[in-house]
């Protein structure tokens, strides 16, 4: 019976013991199952929260590109105004330089008379404005390449000592030398010469003071180093000239220059020529047609090119110039230059006295001239003219109507600030009251490069100053003289006229593709030809 008994409760614990361990078994496996169903539902969870934040970072940087995109491409804008900003003021300089007519699309975007956008999209939409940049011809390039080589190859004096080194042509001025035109404006028929007879070209003012102390080389050094005999002006005139002098003959060039290839001249190192004139372009013109060249460089953009390729400004006539267009307020291409030489000698009539000169005996044309009675009368005259002429041109040239010209400032430029001043401020002025014209003040003065003797360099600074405003501006009215001239060429606009011609000596007046204004006798508004 006990046995029985213990078999018995062993048999239940047995079973008991299975039953559990069946129970446990089936509780870890349920558990098991548990745990998975939770694991997937964690690892779907987690995948809907990945894809949820790479969808959100995703779009995120989509938005973030897409607002630097549009920014960068603003910044590209503000940086292009910047560019304008800086070349209206400091003059961008020759490896950049575009002329006018290739730089009409920049306007500053300064406030000043045309604001912001809205004068870029004025002045956009002029289509006569250029928008390349305008090739040297190849063989410029080339002369350009053989004298920066043969200057490095004889460096300094080298290039004046050295027996091997090639011969030199230098454009001097020792004394009287003409103007700005006359001393620059035959660049492009030196170079021609160099080129031609395989000189080194270079450059050297002793009157009224060195060049460099204006104009510094760019592309390449046509400067005259010291020591080697040009340091004094009696020791530079003892080199041979060219017999070239004002009205020299197409044939007359071809002479010399044949002289120079194979002649006497050819056997002389250092010649110096001062040809001033060749107004017409002509003796230019007849070697590169001979050179079957295609460019004729005179009234294209290519002068401007040749400029900019000798000089870049000196920095303290830069610094005068930026500090100067900040006071006025002007920016490059928005503005109207008018020059106005009231006291030259050919623009006065030989019926009548010439005007009388505020010091005695020397004439108006080389001190100043007396404002009063019939100098005062004639010479506002002449600046009234000037400024309609200016006026009428900035109306009726081709696609002005996408300039505001009521707003457009006409900046005054005369020989005299009499005349300047009188224009500008005083109540007798017919244009005192539109504050259209406008001046700078006579703190930096403006001599005629030739004539007053004895000036200091900074004296000369305004003779630069005012060049260089006129290069930058959208239209040109020039007269007797052709310092505006040389504006108009180097700039390359085609917005341009002539309010004025000499009164005598006319063979020798200027011939150039500029339209006269006449604007009837006087004051009249009458008879406009554009």
């Amino acid at each position: 019976m006990y046995v029985q008994a213990i078999i018995k409760y062993g048999f239940l614990n047995f079973k008991l013991f299975c039953c559990n361990k069946r129970a446990k078994t089936m509780v870890a496996i349920a558990g098991r199952q548990t745990q998975q169903k939770n694991s997937a539902r964690r690892k779907y969870e987690q995948f809907i929260l990945c894809s949820v934040i790479l969808l959100a970072a995703v779009f995120f940087f989509s938005v973030r590109n897409s607002f630097h995109t549009l920014r960068h491409m603003k910044g590209i804008n503000e940086e292009t105004s910047t560019n304008d900003i800086v070349s209206s003021t400091l003059l961008i300089q020759p490896q950049t330089i575009e002329t006018n007519e290739e730089r009409d699309v920049e306007v500053t975007p300064k406030e000043n008379t045309l604001k912001g956008d809205k004068a870029n999209e004025r002045n956009l939409n002029i289509p006569d404005v250029p928008t390349a940049t305008a090739p040297l011809p190849d063989w410029i390039t080339k002369y350009i390449e053989y004298h920066n080589q043969m200057r490095a190859k004889y460096p300094g004096k080298e290039i004046f000592t050295n027996p091997d080194a090639p011969p030199l042509l230098i454009r001097v001025c020792l004394g009287l030398c003409g103007g700005l035109h006359d001393r620059l404006g035959q660049l492009p028929l030196d170079l021609s010469m160099a080129n031609e007879t395989g000189r080194i070209f270079l450059l050297q003012w002793q009157k009224p003071h060195p060049l460099e102390e204006y104009l510094l080389p760019n592309e390449f050094d046509w400067t005259v180093p010291e020591g080697v005999g040009y340091d004094d002006m009696h020791a530079a005139r003892a080199h041979t000239y060219l017999d070239l002098e004002p009205g020299t003959s197409l044939k007359d060039l071809d002479n010399v220059i044949e002289d120079m290839k194979n002649g006497d001249l050819s056997k002389i190192r250092i010649l110096n020529t001062k040809l001033l004139g060749d107004q017409k372009g002509e003796l230019l013109s007849s070697r590169l047609k001979k050179a079957h060249e295609t460019d004729m460089i005179d009234d294209t953009l290519t002068f401007g090119r040749i400029f900019w390729s000798f000089f870049q400004i000196n920095p303290k006539v830069q610094n005068l110039i930026m500090e100067q267009k900040e006071i006025l307020q002007l920016h490059k291409n928005n503005y109207v230059a008018v020059h106005c030489r009231t006291r030259h000698p050919k623009g006065w009539s030989k019926d009548k006295p010439p005007p009388r000169a505020e010091v005695e005996g020397y004439p108006a044309d080389k001190s100043d001239i007396i404002f009063e009675g019939y100098e005062k009368e004639f010479t506002v005259s002449v600046a009234t003219h000037a400024i309609k002429c200016a006026q009428a041109l900035q109306k009726n040239h081709p696609h002005a109507e996408n300039i505001d010209h009521f707003a457009e400032p006409v900046y005054l430029l005369t020989d005299t600030f009499k005349v300047t001043n009188h224009m500008v401020s005083s109540p007798e002025s017919p244009f005192s009251e539109d504050n259209q014209v406008i001046a700078r003040d006579d703190s930096v003065p403006s001599f005629h490069i030739d004539r007053k003797k004895g000036r200091s360099i900074e004296e000369h600074y305004g003779t630069f100053l005012d060049l260089f405003f006129m290069i930058e501006a959208r239209c040109i009215t020039y007269g007797i003289g052709n310092f505006g001239r040389l504006a108009s060429k180097i700039s390359g606009t085609k917005c341009l006229n002539q309010h004025r011609q000499v009164q005598w000596d006319t063979h020798d007046a200027p011939r150039w593709f500029t339209t006269p204004c006449n604007i009837g006798d006087g004051l009249n508004e009458e008879n406009v030809t554009e």
